[in-house]
């Protein structure tokens, strides 16, 4: 009951810090995102945190109002979001679709608040700063499951195929800890704009800590994160030195605490291997890789048209519910989840966004005062459309994240240009 009042509390004094602060809360997304996804322990799918944190990032959007209005930058992503809001309008759960598409729409419209608000370089850097305490709150989130054994159970550990006991894995759980991953990510860019006073060694030591609980979760996508992050950053950034140092650090500093997390380590990888995840072909019979066969599939048979086309008769984002109940699996990938829910036009308008945000990105001139934000930009759109393929469209947080993150970057290089034009023109003829 304590826990519950905390939680209604901390949405309360998040409404009250967006009127406050109106848009200058902004920087307190992330974290109160990651927060959020904490309070979904203690609460049933689609109760009152759920609600609470769509109407906080309602109110901070309308904030932005004159300038979504405006419709002047990103035209595909409104194409978009009008699409889905039609077809939802045609789904038999509608409850369930309303819901998925209030959180995409939320979700991504975050971009434009980035991009329109973050046109300087000390809310730039506040915003990066901010990211510190999302890395923070992962750690802690993590950290406070495995000591207290409470919060999610590891997903391979929780079914009646393994022989073991069910493992804690902390407070966010699988989907939860991608919001932290993806700050892991952008360590490199945060070490640049960080508080003075944090000392490095502490940072390092939590990010540090953080992965190895992000690697005790033994997903995939989330391990694979903050390599891309770095990986990108090597290729993109022209700090490669300092990126390779970082690099460096990160690395020892696992490979000294290997000793402690190991044993765990290989108990969870054999958890895994109980359930046949590292057989011959096993790929072959994984679920997203079956999901998508299956769109193929219907696709190519082409037995209805006006469903494969548009997705009417299939029901957006609510394809694994009847009547409100949960009665099969629900498509992870966005790829199978936008083909079966809004049909090929959904998906074709959904790639059309990434291309053009690709597209943004790639205009930004590729000179030194610019690289850090064409560097970022880019490393997000990896990320982000990677982690697509494996599914995040309904991931609010680390939607939010991505998109609020890319446009601040893309933001931020195109308020660059527009107040030094003549400067930065002459530094790329130099």
């Amino acid at each position: 009951m304590l826990i519950r009042f905390i939680i209604f509390l901390l949405f309360a004094v998040a409404i009250v810090l967006v009127y406050r602060m109106k848009r200058g809360f902004i920087y307190y997304i992330p974290i109160f995102n990651v927060l959020a996804d904490v309070s979904f322990n203690y609460f049933e799918a689609f109760s009152a945190p759920t609600i609470l944190r769509a109407v906080v990032l309602l109110i901070f959007l309308l904030m932005f109002w004159d300038q979504i209005v405006k419709m002047d930058i990103l035209k595909s992503m409104y194409l978009f979001f009008l699409y889905i809001l039609v077809i939802m309008l045609f789904s038999e759960e509608l409850f369930v679709s309303f819901k998925t598409v209030v959180q995409v729409i939320l979700s991504m419209s975050v971009f434009i608040a980035g991009y329109k608000y973050i046109t300087s370089y000390r809310r730039y850097e506040k915003l990066l700063e901010s990211l510190i305490w999302v890395i923070i709150a992962g750690f802690i989130a993590a950290a406070v499951g495995y000591i207290f054994d409470i919060g999610r159970t590891l997903e391979y550990t929780a079914g009646t195929d393994y022989t073991g006991e069910p493992e804690f894995i902390g407070l966010l759980g699988s989907g939860g800890l991608y919001g932290p991953a993806l700050a892991l990510a952008l360590l490199p860019f945060i070490i640049q704009n960080r508080y003075r006073n944090i000392p490095p060694w502490l940072l390092w030591a939590v990010s540090a800590g953080l992965y190895i609980f992000i690697i005790l979760n033994v997903r995939r996508t989330a391990i694979l994160l903050p390599i891309i992050g770095f990986v990108s950053s090597l290729i993109f950034y022209r700090t490669q030195t300092k990126v390779l140092r970082y690099l460096f650090l990160f690395s020892v500093t696992l490979a000294l605490l290997a000793p402690v997390y190991r044993p765990l380590l290989a108990k969870r990888v054999e958890a895994r291997a109980e359930l046949g995840r590292f057989d011959k072909g096993f790929m072959q019979t994984e679920s997203r890789y079956l999901e998508n066969l299956e769109m193929l599939k219907r696709v190519r048979e082409f037995k209805d048209p006006l469903a494969i086309i548009s997705g009417i008769g299939h029901n957006i984002f609510a394809e694994h519910t009847d009547k409100r109940k949960i009665v099969r699996r629900m498509y992870h990938s966005d790829t199978a989840k936008l083909v079966y829910g809004s049909g090929l036009i959904g998906l074709l308008l959904y790639f059309i966004i990434y291309g053009q945000l690709l597209r943004m990105i790639l205009k930004i001139p590729r000179i030194r005062v610019l690289n850090e934000y064409r560097a970022g930009a880019l490393t997000l759109w990896i990320i982000s459309f990677f982690v697509s393929f494996n599914g995040s469209i309904t991931l609010v947080t680390f939607r939010t994240m991505s998109f609020l993150l890319m446009g601040a970057f893309i933001g931020m290089a195109h308020a660059a240009i527009r107040n030094h034009g003549a400067v930065l023109a002459a530094k790329k003829r130099g």
